[in-house]
């Protein structure tokens, strides 16, 4: 089966230019060790949001990645959901996968803790597929991913090597995109989406401490 090489960036400003940037000589890593270049396409957050769920699936057709590099992810969840289904039946290749790279300005943050967890419980909820229906064992096919110590310039490769510490619905594992100058390394093996958002609140309340 060909792996899909499309990368859907949604996010403009400083850290969703960086992504797109540095995936621009990035590729996808197929399950037989096969890259692919990525084919990135970048879509402003608030343009995206304002589409139909319809609209939104068709601009994720096909994509073996999603990244997300806005603001307010709750609040898109459900709808972001309901179209990573709709493209998913769209779609011929692997399920699609998602990754939540924003990096939110500290006085929303605390808005924006349960975004992958919010997501991944709607993709779970409204799993119709047969290759994305949730299982007591592994949940739902689409992986979701939160990648966290990195800053606009690691991303866009303009350092040297850096580490991105990954966490996600299936911990332990790394998305299969391979970003140049830029290692992503699991958090653990049990290193889940909850134990991201605990890690970020306890960091956060250190500081507020502070």
């Amino acid at each position: 089966m060909k792996i899909n090489s499309k990368v859907v960036v949604i996010g403009n400003g400083h850290f969703g230019n960086a992504t797109a940037q540095g995936l621009q000589g990035g590729f996808v890593e197929g399950e037989d060790g096969v890259c692919t270049a990525c084919d990135v396409v970048q879509v402003p957050a608030r343009e995206f949001f304002n589409q139909s769920v319809a609209d939104m699936a068709a601009e994720l057709r096909d994509a073996a990645f999603v990244c997300f590099c806005g603001t307010n992810l709750p609040t898109y969840a459900n709808n972001l959901a309901l179209a990573i289904q709709q493209a998913a039946r769209q779609s011929m290749g692997p399920a699609l996968e998602f990754i939540d790279f924003s990096n939110p300005d500290p006085a929303l943050e605390k808005g924006d803790v349960s975004g992958a967890i919010d997501l991944w419980r709607a993709l779970e909820a409204q799993g119709s597929l047969n290759e994305v229906t949730p299982s007591k064992k592994g949940g739902s096919a689409i992986k979701v991913w939160k990648v966290t110590e990195l800053g606009s310039v690691d991303v866009a490769g303009i350092v040297g090597n850096t580490f991105g510490l990954v966490y996600g619905s299936h911990p332990g594992g790394v998305p299969n995109l391979l970003i140049p100058g830029l290692s992503l390394k699991s958090a653990g093996p049990k290193a889940d989406l909850f134990e991201e958002a605990r890690t970020r609140i306890h960091e956060r309340s250190a500081i507020d401490r502070w």
